[in-house]
């Protein structure tokens, strides 16, 4: 199994409590990126390799994944980044819809968030901006994220985006549910 990521270290005595620990979730057919935020701290971000070939295979691997990320954190919410309808494929919208699904039955609530949106919230004053200006926004709130940052720039593959939108998602539902509180 491989996973691309870093964990910030957690004292022993640290607790997940069930109101303050989100999961940011971008997902993908080959890789999903993970961001877990225990209020505003940045605790894990990560690509996660989706191991298995067909739709079945894959719902599988996740459905593990996912079940051991809500006993570990004791989620409060989980973000997840919302397909484009005209550019995902059938199979992306069938593996998303078992993790709602598997999310739903744990009771976990789940908020969707375009990229759009992510843009608007994040950089409300940028008018023009793309997906590397989004991920030197959470690199400034984040300087751990640098590096995956900076490894970002050099290779052709946006490879670490998933990742960076992960965190993006999660900062975006903190924001948005702190607001309403």
């Amino acid at each position: 199994e491989k996973v691309e990521g870093r964990s910030l270290p957690i004292s022993s005595n640290a607790m997940f409590t069930k109101s303050n620990v989100i999961i940011g979730i971008n997902p993908g057919w080959r890789y999903l990126g993970l961001a877990v935020l225990n209020g505003t701290d940045l605790r894990d971000w990560r690509i996660k390799v989706v191991s298995g070939k067909t739709l079945h295979e894959k719902e599988n691997y996740l459905s593990v994944h996912i079940a051991k990320l809500i006993d570990q954190y004791h989620l409060s919410a989980v973000a997840l980044k919302a397909l484009h309808a005209s550019r995902c494929s059938q199979p992306l919208k069938a593996l998303v819809a078992a993790i709602e699904r598997q999310l739903n039955e744990k009771q976990v609530p789940i908020f969707r968030y375009s990229i759009g949106e992510i843009k608007n919230i994040l950089m409300p004053e940028k008018k023009r901006s793309n997906k590397m200006m989004l991920c030197n926004v959470l690199a400034s709130n984040y300087p751990a994220l640098y590096q995956k940052l900076n490894r970002e720039g050099v290779i052709k593959n946006s490879y670490y985006t998933r990742m960076f939108e992960a965190v993006a998602c999660g900062v975006v539902c903190l924001r948005l549910r702190q607001f309403k509180s």
